[in-house]
């Protein structure tokens, strides 16, 4: 959505020293002129290092609950009677699956 990482690095261990080193926090003037402060207060309370204080850390209702997503209406999404406002054209319909351990495996 910001199309910024919190966390700078060429490479994996780059990024991986950033967030050793402390807290990201995506609250500069130049990203705050650009996007809501919702989405600024969404975006780093997702991004918290510490799992306790990170959002959702008590469970999906947490995010649910949280002002982005205040429009959404979760019942009639469940139910998929939400139009999705966009669909786009799908030519080949491939169906991927993966072992359960395939995450582990890597």
């Amino acid at each position: 959505m910001l199309k910024q990482r919190p966390y700078a690095g060429k490479t994996r261990q780059d990024v991986l020293f950033q967030m050793s080193q402390g807290q990201a926090s995506l609250d500069s003037q130049d990203i705050r002129g650009r996007y809501s402060d919702c989405l600024m207060d969404i975006t780093n309370k997702l991004i918290q290092l510490d799992p306790k204080i990170r959002l959702g850390s008590n469970g999906i209702e947490d995010i649910k609950r949280h002002t982005f997503f205040a429009s959404i209406d979760w019942v009639q999404l469940a139910e998929r009677k939400i139009d999705p406002g966009f669909s786009p054209k799908v030519r080949i319909y491939i169906t991927i699956s993966f072992p359960k351990n395939y995450y582990l495996i890597r």
